[in-house]
């Protein structure tokens, strides 16, 4: 918690906190507080997940996964409310998952927190690349930490103020987050069904094309994919 801190207020003289850079400069305490941990903070919205900021590209790529494949640790952790500690043994709950983050990335482990209860709809989420470093993160140690994260976030963080244009991350990451919002609605409209189900359209096709929600997603911006509801169902 210490290191966390010092490093946050550290982070803070060379980059004053704004709503614009706050889930950036919180991962990067993060990371530079656990060194060689894989850290990702994100927000739910409705069916959408926004990333507000992420360690490095495979955490963030990590992430992807996670929202593609719909189910996971970081989906229980928010749902419940809680930290779900998830190894390889534990990953085998979720094959899928499990079988795509050991093929592209060098994670084994997941452990995933809430920020509930004043943010439930954010989690901050650490991967480790060897199963015995997730020990080193009992939860005495996490809860101290996560509750720090959301204090910082408390009483100006709200789902509507953590949209995704308004959070620096990589450009490459914005504009992915944007396609999918945009390819959800497209879908939406022109399939004629709700914005959840467009998500899982975005998920299956993702799925059985072996790539991530976010590459789909800018196909169908871009036009590279039909909107019809035949190639869709």
């Amino acid at each position: 918690m210490s290191r966390f801190t010092t490093h946050f207020n550290d982070l803070l003289c060379c980059s004053p906190e704004s709503p614009e850079t706050l889930g950036q400069l919180v991962v990067a305490a993060v990371a530079a507080a656990l060194p060689g941990t894989g850290v990702c903070l994100s927000a739910a919205s409705g069916s959408l997940v926004n990333l507000l900021g992420a360690s490095d590209e495979m955490a963030a790529h990590a992430d992807r996964l996670l929202f593609t494949i719909g189910a996971g640790p970081t989906e229980r952790a928010r749902r419940n409310g809680a930290i779900v500690i998830a190894g390889p043994g534990a990953l085998n709950e979720w094959p899928v998952l499990k079988q795509e983050l050991l093929s592209q990335t060098d994670y084994q482990t997941i452990i995933s927190c809430s920020l509930a209860p004043e943010l439930a709809f954010c989690t901050l989420d650490f991967y480790f690349s060897r199963k015995e470093d997730a020990p080193q993160l009992p939860h005495h140690e996490l809860a101290p930490l996560r509750d720090r994260v959301a204090q910082i976030f408390a009483g100006q963080a709200t789902p509507a103020d953590l949209r995704p244009r308004t959070i620096s991350v990589r450009g490459d990451q914005l504009a992915a987050i944007d396609d999918i919002a945009v390819a959800t609605g497209l879908l939406s409209v022109t399939c004629d069904i709700d914005m959840s189900d467009a998500v899982a359209l975005l998920r299956a096709k993702a799925f059985v094309t072996s790539t991530t929600i976010d590459v789909i997603a800018e196909q169908v911006v871009d036009g590279v994919v039909p909107l019809g509801r035949t190639y869709w169902t």
